[in-house]
């Protein structure tokens, strides 16, 4: 059985663009209030999607440029 920790790498790992990372980033918020991250596996959940944000930027900024 997976964890809900791995179960959100996954999650973050399919985020296409930032309205879906935002939406994420609140869903795990909720999650965390809720007691189902650790408050170290949610700053590391954190981390992941500030980079995430950070690459989908920077894609972003590419399809515009062409």
């Amino acid at each position: 059985m997976k964890s809900n920790y791995k179960s959100a790498l996954e999650r973050i790992d399919k985020v296409k663009d930032m309205e879906a990372l935002m939406r994420l980033e609140e869903s795990f918020e909720r999650l965390y209030r809720n007691g189902i991250f650790t408050e170290k596996q949610f700053f590391e959940l954190d981390y992941i999607m500030l980079h995430k944000s950070n690459v989908l930027r920077g894609y972003e900024s590419l399809k515009k440029a062409y």
